[in-house]
């Protein structure tokens, strides 16, 4: 009855905290981004990682377009993010907030690099690891900084979804808008 209790007022928490989180402004992840690009999702694959103690999510994007920041069309980034699953020994771990990508995806993400501990997860230990590329970047504002691309089916149009603000915007306006406040923001 204690286990109960005690996953009970966890699972009270967890959903207090799920609803807690503010929209983060566009203007605001424009700001605290190192880079952001539009691209297409290759692959995401979770791996255990500080000697099988944590498992973390690992997704390459290509990139389709540069936005701001270092990445030029055709390089292939690599995302990091807390928490994943592993098929094989049927175990993981779900961190709330994070962006989830799915191969073949289109999208817009809004990156920081991933080091030291920022948003409340470290990542310190993941310059020890060997098979993980020099550069890892995570998605800025957490599940906020992915905005997915697609085709609305009733009107043709392509679309993009931005979850900080729980609603789907005409792709074309979307890149107008945040081209023009990217460029304001560089002119500063």
């Amino acid at each position: 009855m204690k286990n109960f209790s005690m996953l009970l007022i966890l699972t009270f928490f967890s959903l207090i905290a799920k609803s807690q989180m503010l929209p983060i402004p566009d203007r605001q992840l424009i700001e605290t981004s190192d880079n952001i690009i539009r691209g297409t999702v290759v692959n995401t694959q979770a791996e255990w990682v500080n000697s099988g103690q944590q498992i973390y999510t690992f997704t390459t994007i290509k990139v389709e377009e540069n936005l701001s920041g270092r990445y030029r069309k055709g390089e292939i980034v690599t995302l990091v993010s807390p928490g994943g699953y592993d098929p094989v020994k049927d175990l993981g771990m779900h961190v709330s907030h994070q962006a989830h990508f799915e191969p073949g995806e289109e999208v817009m993400v809004f990156m920081a690099k991933a080091e030291g501990l920022s948003d409340g997860i470290d990542y310190r230990f993941l310059k020890d690891e060997k098979p993980i590329p020099n550069e890892l970047m995570r998605v800025n504002g957490f599940f906020q900084g992915k905005q997915l691309i697609f085709n609305d089916e009733k009107t043709g149009q392509l679309m993009v979804h931005k979850p900080n603000e729980s609603r789907s915007v005409p792709f074309n306006s979307h890149q107008m808008v945040l081209k023009q406040t990217i460029q304001q923001i560089q002119q500063r």
